[in-house]
């Protein structure tokens, strides 16, 4: 059957400041606890549409494709300043040049993005990866007991980090082991998969949601584990077990 997955623990959603509607969106579909006012309409653009929802267009400021920097940052990479040193820590996932920035000083790391206090992250293809999100949450756990605070962008602190990112972990795999066996009961698209998963989810949130599953999909699918039939894009096709 298709069991939804249980959400990773202490995960508040707080309104911390603003945050793309779709990644809102997303966190109240993965089933965290969820404040009203966070629960915004995500975008229906090309990338976002799922047929049957009835989700608005949000107003959203777009990236700056034109923008560039005076320096460029690596994994490794140090800062240092008077009493202070930032290591850089690539963890793409979320997004491909997402970094994180450990404090050595205070064994704390500011996760950005990429480990957030309210909730899992959104994996939206093409530049978010399941895959690199995996492996990066990896990066952070094998860090073991250097880290007793993260300080994300969004949400409280996170006070026992490694549990935290272990519980993260565990929770996309959940959500691969929910698909295959939604795929076991027979084929299916993007569409039909969401409608499934997310039951007790409202309409105008499933296309956030779609993005996370879609990411899965194509995960699956480079390992050989699912084959789509042959569409237009990944978001159309019919899936498979292998």
């Amino acid at each position: 059957m298709c069991i939804p997955p249980r959400p990773p623990p202490a995960a508040p959603v707080l309104g911390f400041g603003p945050h793309p509607p779709a990644d809102a969106a997303h966190e109240a579909c993965a089933g965290s606890p969820a404040d009203p006012s966070l629960r915004r309409r995500a975008p229906q653009g090309d990338q976002w549409a799922v047929e049957g929802s009835d989700a608005a267009p949000a107003a959203e400021e777009p990236a700056d494709l034109a923008f560039i920097p005076d320096g460029l940052l690596a994994h490794g990479d140090v800062l240092a300043g008077d009493g202070w040193t930032l290591e850089c820590l690539h963890t793409p996932g979320h997004i491909s040049n997402h970094l994180c920035f450990a404090l050595p000083e205070e064994r704390a790391v500011f996760t950005g993005d990429h480990v957030m206090g309210w909730s899992s992250t959104i994996i939206p293809p093409p530049d978010g990866n399941l895959g690199d999100y995996l492996r990066s949450l990896e990066l952070l756990i094998a860090r073991g007991g250097r880290d007793r605070v993260y300080w994300p962008t969004h949400g409280p602190a996170i006070t026992a980090p490694n549990r935290y990112a272990r519980a993260l972990l565990a929770h996309r795999h959940r959500r691969t082991d929910q698909i295959l066996a939604c795929l076991g009961e027979g084929p299916a698209t993007l569409p039909e998969l969401v409608a499934r998963m997310y039951t007790a989810t409202p309409r105008a949130l499933r296309p956030a949601a779609a993005l996370s599953v879609l990411a899965h999909l194509i995960h699956l699918t480079e390992q050989g584990k699912l084959t789509p039939a042959p569409a237009t894009d990944m978001r159309g096709a019919e899936y498979a077990l292998t």
